[in-house]
């Protein structure tokens, strides 16, 4: 077991029953009397907020638990065995649903030594596989949990442990707003140097440009790509999370006839491609040389000299834009893709190819950002991680 500071000596744990460490509590309440939260495994967040403008579906009539400020809640319910437990760290007690378990330390366990033990310990994740029981959903109900064995130190070093892992998590937090406040950055950008829907111009504008922006149907701007014949090329899958990037880089195997690889179109870099989820996020830009399913389509620009790619990368992922291609998709059902003549029928308002390359340029500046904060908090989480397996037995 990992050691900190003044505890470098080899001590024994003591094992105990979670029950012999905690207490429940079942304070319901009925109507409104404290803010109404959820409890989500990124945290205790109000419900308002959680879910932007509250819920519609809560009346006087619904009974809740209250949480005590610095009392624990959860869901007892989960899709893959995973549970997250959270801590109410606001300045007044909060209602959750009434199937939330509440509980409580008492003077032999840091509270939050337990949190961070049941959220990230290898040992809790395994007790709470060990309670599904067919279905699709674990349930861990308050009076299952009491029965977990937790290995626990003296309670001094519990508060040193403890301490060092609130230092970690600190980081983190800080390092999640820093990301949250870059997507509204970009967002905000997306809004402001693209013209609204009708508007020829931006609302926000570089020096020096005034002029109205073109109108042109995408089929002036773009050709339709289809080459095959290449099966010796890498093959690569099309993603909303990660775009174009090769298949085995995939999280999860994917099964494919290779015979049928002769038939796949290739993708060049800075081709676009329209996917089976484009109707949900857009159109993906490639950077690298594959061959993917015949099933997409490829295309790319008829003059390329007159284009910025940065800029068209952004324009076929900003809101607008997917709005309107699910205007063209209207009772498509999910998972077909979206034809190239429904996309060359579309309408596309564009600057010359000086203001996209000002616009592309400090949009890729944001999503470089963003992807170094989110490199960096990778790298926090697997320091989390990495720590746990240590400091928990």
């Amino acid at each position: 077991m990992g050691k900190l500071g003044k505890f470098q000596a080899i001590v024994t744990w003591e094992q105990r029953k979670l029950g012999e460490l905690i207490t429940e509590h079942s304070e319901l309440v009925t109507g409104y009397h404290f803010p109404i939260a959820t409890s989500a495994r990124t945290g205790l967040f109000f419900q308002a907020e959680y879910f932007d403008k509250g819920r519609s579906d809560i009346n006087e009539g619904v009974i809740f638990h209250v949480v005590p400020k610095n009392f624990v809640t959860y869901r007892h319910m989960s899709d893959d065995s995973i549970f997250h437990f959270n801590k109410n760290t606001f300045d007044t007690p909060v209602q959750v649903s009434r199937e939330y378990p509440v509980f409580t330390n008492n003077d032999k366990v840091n509270l939050d030594f337990l949190v961070q033990n049941l959220n990230f310990s290898g040992s809790f994740l395994k007790f709470s596989k060990m309670q599904k029981r067919g279905g699709t959903r674990t349930r861990l109900y308050y009076k299952v949990l009491q029965q977990y064995r937790i290995s626990v130190p003296e309670v001094d070093e519990q508060d040193e442990i403890s301490g060092f892992m609130k230092k970690i998590d600190k980081t983190i937090a800080l390092h999640e707003r820093k990301l949250e406040l870059m997507k509204v950055l970009k967002k905000a950008y997306l809004q402001q140097l693209f013209p609204k829907n009708g508007d020829k111009t931006p609302h926000l504008r570089f020096a020096g440009f005034s002029d109205d922006w073109e109108q042109r149907k995408s089929k002036i701007v773009f050709n339709s790509v289809t080459e095959k014949g290449h099966p010796n090329l890498p093959v690569v899958s099309v993603t909303q999370e990660k775009g174009i990037i090769f298949r085995k880089e995939m999280d999860r195997d994917l099964k494919f006839n290779k015979k049928n690889l002769g038939t796949y179109k290739v993708i060049h870099p800075n081709d676009f491609v329209i996917s089976l989820r484009s109707f949900q996020g857009g159109f993906e830009v490639s950077k690298i040389l594959g061959i993917t399913s015949p099933a997409y389509t490829v295309f790319s620009f008829k003059y390329p000299n007159n284009h910025s790619i940065s800029f068209w990368k952004f324009y076929f992922k900003k809101y607008n834009f997917v709005q309107m291609l699910k205007i063209v998709t209207y009772g498509i059902r999910d998972g077909r893709s979206i034809s190239y003549a429904d996309f060359a029928s579309l309408s596309l308002t564009y600057p010359l190819k000086n203001e996209q390359e000002k616009i592309g340029k400090i949009l890729e500046k944001v999503a470089v950002l963003i992807a170094a904060n989110e490199h960096k908090l990778d790298i926090l989480y697997e320091l989390r991680r990495a720590y746990s397996q240590k400091l928990f037995v």
